[in-house]
């Protein structure tokens, strides 16, 4: 019998087996940046790959641009935000993204912010 038996196809290969691509569209110095070079920083210890950080501004319109045109490869991760992902396409109907378009092309990082205020700071309602 000719050609390879079911299963043994050609091996799997090591993820990532280049570099990881980390979209962030905010400006340098802001706490998403922040966050993402901590977690670019880790990624690279962890896949042994370099991953790449991408600052862009407009809103954060031109980093979701290029999340939702991205290959859906596993390659690249976006680091959104509810301005990006929800709040610019309820204002602007001719976004060139759609936020569905990136939740099904990259991984994307969802960060849940939490404000906490000591006791002897509120005000004493009596």
């Amino acid at each position: 019998m000719a050609g390879d038996a079911p299963g043994q196809g050609t091996p799997a290969r090591a993820y990532p087996d280049k570099t990881l691509r980390l979209i962030v569209p905010f400006p340098p110095g802001g706490g998403n940046d922040i966050i993402a070079r901590v977690v670019g920083q880790r990624l690279s210890e962890v896949t042994g790959s370099w991953s790449w950080s991408t600052s862009r501004r407009a809103g954060g319109v031109i980093g979701a641009t290029l999340a939702a045109t991205a290959a859906p490869d596993g390659y690249t991760l976006f680091l959104g935000s509810l301005g990006n992902l929800a709040i610019n396409p309820a204002l602007k109907d001719d976004l060139p993204y759609q936020p569905r378009a990136i939740s099904r092309r990259v991984h994307a990082l969802h960060l849940c912010l939490i404000l906490l205020v000591h006791p002897s700071w509120l005000r004493n309602p009596s």
